[in-house]
């Protein structure tokens, strides 16, 4: 029993440790390759970068049907006579898991990481971009800033769960703090394998043309 109880409380703590910071997964979510972007919603950069970059890459990857075990002889025919189209094919796939976490620059900011996270899993991307597209009233707005997020969640038809507000409030924050000594600059991404520190991870930042982002996919 005590045993039991041991491994339960063992696990927990694992559990408790590897979660994940709130975040958006845009991409192919089983990539091992992970980008890791850092964003302000009042950042003028961080919107560019997102419309132009980020908005581009596929919200996720259909997953493929399961297939029956083939022949022996048609195993060999697929192993060694693969058509280069499908070759080709496999090249241009798609396969990197693309992160988006909170780094909030101020109090509308981090209001308004808040209020994403607070709505829905499937519509927190949706939420998410239409704030950067009003980003101009979210800075002008003054005091009445939850005032705003209501309107935007009207628009879109979602209910923000503010009952997990603070809970939010705190996991926005404290991963804020511990990446604070590596982010200078909004946006910055980090790329590397899914598991690798964001310190041990190439670095980029500011806002770059598509062209320039994909030559840093690529390592070059």
């Amino acid at each position: 029993m005590y045993t039991k109880a041991f491994f339960l409380c063992i696990f927990t703590a694992f559990s408790i440790l590897a979660k994940d910071p709130p975040q958006i997964v845009l991409g192919n979510p089983n990539s091992k390759t992970e980008v890791v972007v850092y964003t302000a919603l009042t950042c003028g950069a961080c919107a560019k970068f997102h419309q132009n970059i980020l908005a581009q890459f596929p919200r996720h990857l259909k997953k493929q049907p399961p297939q029956k075990n083939p022949s022996l002889l048609k195993w060999f025919y697929s192993f060694f006579w693969k058509k280069e189209s499908e070759v080709a094919e496999n090249k241009n796939e798609f396969d990197y898991r693309i992160v988006i976490r909170h780094y909030p620059l101020d109090a509308h900011s981090l209001e308004g990481s808040i209020a994403v996270e607070c709505a829905p899993e499937n519509e927190k991307l949706r939420f998410y971009e239409q704030v950067f597209l009003e980003q101009d009233g979210l800075i002008q707005r003054g005091d009445n800033i939850e005032g705003f997020f209501k309107d935007i969640a009207s628009k879109l038809k979602v209910t923000l769960d503010l009952e997990k507000r603070e809970i939010v409030k705190q996991e926005i924050l404290k991963d804020f703090q511990k990446v604070q000594d590596l982010i200078h600059v909004t946006p910055t991404f980090f790329i590397g394998y899914k598991d690798q520190p964001l310190g041990k991870r190439r670095k980029g930042s500011g806002e770059l043309s598509p062209e320039v982002f994909n030559q840093f996919l690529e390592g070059k």
